[in-house]
């Protein structure tokens, strides 16, 4: 039984049959340059649904005091019974299931300097995108069941969302013990609501680039810590 719905007002539905393979391929990390690859291939509810996902990353040391890495994640899944809601129906309470198409990307990045004894710059980012298509809408005829019959409903459940979190943190140990830091920090977000088929096309390089200049906020932190000795 499967009572991830549970918690979003669903109710227990029966987990058939599934599969999975996934590996891990990866190269020296004390090179200057080093790689992983990380492939994932799922397929559950009884075959109906799948997933498809490739994480990767190159980590670099050019320096002794520079490090850097780059991790894209890409994910393809194919879902028979994503949960839309619990609506009230003629009958009563409806659990609403949709065939969702969906991919997600990310490209996380991050990199560190030492400029000096004590003195260290640390960056990140992240630009996201989750683009969800679905299709024929169902409802659960039982509770603990897999029987799902064909629903109605006019409401647009598609999705389009993606974000941008990055910050720039400088760290300097002026004595031992004792430290400043100075955050920098943004995060963008965009939610497209009933998104047309244009908005629903998945265009990696164009979505990620318009999370750049989504709406967002900044924030400026200093925090200093002293040590006193006893």
């Amino acid at each position: 039984m499967d009572d991830n719905d549970v918690r979003r007002g669903g109710p227990v539905v029966k987990r058939l049959a599934e599969s999975w393979i996934h590996g891990r391929v990866e190269t020296d990390e004390r090179k200057a340059l080093s790689f992983y690859l990380h492939p994932d291939w799922r397929r559950n509810d009884g075959g109906r649904s799948y997933l498809r996902g490739l994480r990767s990353g190159v980590v670099g040391k050019p320096l002794p005091l520079v490090q850097f890495s780059v991790e894209p994640r890409y994910e393809r899944t194919v879902t028979d019974a994503q949960w839309v809601g619990a609506l009230t129906g003629a009958d009563g309470v409806e659990y609403v299931y949709g065939e969702l198409d969906s991919r997600k990307l990310d490209l996380t990045t991050r990199a560190e300097v030492s400029v000096a004894p004590g003195l260290s710059l640390e960056w990140y980012l992240q630009p996201f995108m989750a683009i969800g298509d679905f299709g024929d809408l169902k409802e659960l005829n039982a509770t603990q069941s897999y029987d799902l019959s064909p629903y109605v409903l006019e409401e647009n459940t598609d999705f389009h969302r993606r974000s941008l979190k990055s910050n720039l943190v400088l760290r300097w140990e002026f004595s031992p013990g004792s430290a400043l830091f100075v955050v920098w920090s943004q995060s963008r977000s965009a939610n497209l609501g009933d998104p047309t088929d244009e908005g629903l096309k998945f265009r990696p390089l164009s979505r990620i680039g318009s999370s750049f200049s989504d709406n967002g906020d900044y924030v400026m932190l200093v925090k200093a810590s002293y040590w006193v000795g006893g």
